[in-house]
C-alpha cells in the first residue's frame, strides 16, 4: 500500500520504471500508458480519458495526477503504468471516505451535526444541547425530571404502605371480624 487517499479529492500517483530488459536499469525518457482498477474492479481508463504517465527530469520516476472522478470509490485504488520496453508501475492506494476517515462503519457517513451526521453540541442546528432540552422537557415545557422524582416519591410511600401489611398478610391482623375488605 503506497498511501491513503480521501475519496473525491485530486492526488498524485508516483512510482518509478525500470527497463524489462534487465528489471535493474532506470527506464527514463518513456510515455507509459496510465490505467487505473477501482475496488477491485477492471483496469480502465482514468476520468481524463486514454493518458500517459509524464516523466520527472528524465530520471525514470513518472507521475499522474488523479483526477477527483478518479478517487471517488472507497477501497484500493491500483494505479498502473505500462509500456511494451518498461516493467509495469503500479502503485496501490486505499481510498477512504471524505466523512469517515480510516473509522470504517464506525461513524456514519455524513457530516458531522447533518442530516445522518453525528450530534455535535454547539450554537447552532439541532444538536446535543437540543436534544437535551426535548428529553427533559416536554412539549408543554412543563420539566419531565421534577414529574420523575414525583413519582420516585410516591412509589417509596406506596412501599412504605406495603411493608405495613407485612409478610403474608401478617399485618392484617387486627382488623375487625367481618370487615368488607372488598
Amino acid at each position: 500500500m503506497d498511501g491513503i487517499i480521501v475519496s473525491g479529492l485530486a492526488h498524485k500517483a508516483t512510482g518509478r520504471g525500470y527497463l524489462t530488459s534487465d528489471h535493474i536499469s532506470t527506464a527514463t525518457g518513456l510515455d507509459p500508458a496510465f490505467t487505473i482498477s477501482k475496488n477491485g474492479g477492471n483496469f480502465a481508463n482514468p476520468a481524463a480519458g486514454a493518458s500517459v504517465m509524464t516523466e520527472i527530469e528524465s530520471t525514470g520516476w513518472y507521475f499522474f495526477a488523479l483526477a477527483a472522478g478518479d478517487t471517488d470509490t472507497v477501497g484500493p485504488l491500483i494505479c498502473r503504468g505500462t509500456h511494451a520496453t518498461m516493467d509495469n508501475i503500479e502503485v496501490v492506494f486505499q481510498v477512504v471516505s471524505a466523512t469517515r476517515g480510516l473509522a470504517g462503519t464506525a461513524v456514519p457517513d455524513a457530516v458531522a451535526d447533518a442530516a445522518g451526521g453525528l450530534m455535535i453540541s454547539d450554537d447552532g442546528g439541532w444538536d446535543a444541547d437540543e436534544l437535551y432540552d426535548a428529553i427533559v422537557t416536554d412539549a408543554a415545557g412543563a420539566n419531565i425530571a421534577i414529574d420523575i422524582i414525583a413519582i420516585k416519591a410516591e412509589t417509596a410511600l406506596t412501599v412504605d404502605d406495603t411493608d405495613d401489611i407485612g409478610v403474608a398478610g401478617a399485618g392484617l391482623t387486627d382488623l375487625p371480624e367481618g370487615a368488607d375488605i372488598s
